[in-house]
């Protein structure tokens, strides 16, 4: 919703900000109520990152950036909203991370899977590097001529 409020002509962005708005209170409340009855039901993947202080740090900042993002919506450009709505990603993946870490799955039966063994072989992963390398000389000079023909109209 933040790229397409950031894109939004100036007659659309006031109903294309208050979506927003409405859905990002109804994405905490909806969040709060499913961690409340997970907690509450004794889950052993969400009771451990709760009591982690990665990720109720990362939830804190996160949240903190909910905020600037809310209260910066109306005069903020494109760019400084996309950089808000990753950096707020970035906290909770990197909360979610830390809490788990090196715990890549937990299963039901409590069986767990670390990332070190869920790591590919060395040759599948040089393969996938040089191919990320290869597609992205390939693609990204078209995408930045794609963005700017679109830009320039």
């Amino acid at each position: 919703a933040v790229f397409l409020a950031a894109e939004a002509p100036a007659d659309e962005k006031t109903r294309w900000l208050r979506a927003i708005r409405t859905w990002t209170v109804v994405m905490f409340l909806t969040g709060g109520l499913v961690t409340l009855v997970g907690l509450n039901s004794h889950i052993s993947w969400l009771q451990h990152p709760v009591e982690n202080p990665w990720m109720v740090g990362a939830v804190v900042v996160a949240t903190g950036w909910v905020s600037a993002l809310w209260f910066r919506m109306e005069s903020a450009g494109p760019w400084e909203l996309r950089c808000f709505a990753g950096l707020i990603l970035g906290a909770l993946m990197a909360g979610y991370f830390g809490a788990h870490f090196p715990t890549a799955l937990i299963w039901s039966d409590g069986q767990t899977l670390n990332w070190t063994d869920a790591a590919a072989p060395k040759a599948v992963m040089d393969a996938l590097a040089a191919s990320l390398l290869l597609a992205g000389a390939l693609i990204l000079p078209a995408l930045a001529w794609l963005y700017r023909v679109f830009k320039a109209q």
